[in-house]
């Protein structure tokens, strides 16, 4: 199980390699966020005996990310944190912000307790109600790494969306509802 995890991530890095445009006219800003982090392990599972925690895996990730984005011309890579800190999905979403973030992505393994779904990927998106002329395009971008992804025999979990439906206090400023993970309600006001 582990192992597929590992590889659903590295086949990330590949695909996200193949869309960085090899001459930019502008800088390209990309925020890697290492999910999880201090004592907020996240996810965990076992390998061989050995116990392996999701903010570890993250970290891990995100390092070789950083280091295979980085030998691009025309590309900054940077991290929301740099050390085993958890900092608060506002700040990790007002640091991309601040960077002026071309993209943000914010890795994490999940652990998923039906094996119909090992090995597979699924990535979240906003769902438009805050900046609407933004998410079909989100949408499509999505759509074709997940097309990629499964190139590589992993399994089309879909592009989903997902709302805070049910609580008036996360409700955008224009009246509709908030995007639920807090990185993508947050990055997306930012």
């Amino acid at each position: 199980m582990l192992a597929k995890k590992f590889l659903s991530v590295f086949v990330i890095v590949f695909l996200l390699l193949s869309y960085i445009p090899l001459s930019a006219q502008d800088d390209l800003i990309i925020v890697l966020d290492p999910g999880h982090g201090s004592t907020d392990n996240g996810s965990s599972g076992k390998l061989n005996g050995k116990t392996y925690y999701e903010k570890d895996l993250n970290n891990m990730v995100t390092a070789h990310l950083q280091d295979s984005l980085a030998q691009y011309a025309g590309v900054k890579v940077y991290l929301t944190r740099y050390d085993n800190s958890k900092p608060s999905l506002m700040t990790r979403s007002v640091t991309a912000g601040k960077l002026g973030a071309d993209l943000m992505i914010s890795l994490h393994m999940n652990a998923l307790d039906n094996a119909d779904y090992y090995g597979g990927s699924e990535i979240y998106v906003h769902a438009g109600n805050y900046l609407p002329e933004g998410a079909k395009a989100t949408k499509a971008i999505a759509t074709d790494i997940l097309k990629g992804f499964e190139q590589f025999g992993l399994k089309n979990r879909g592009v989903k969306t997902k709302l805070i439906d049910n609580d008036k206090y996360y409700m955008y400023d224009n009246g509709q509802y908030a995007d639920y993970y807090g990185i993508i309600r947050y990055a997306t006001m930012v």
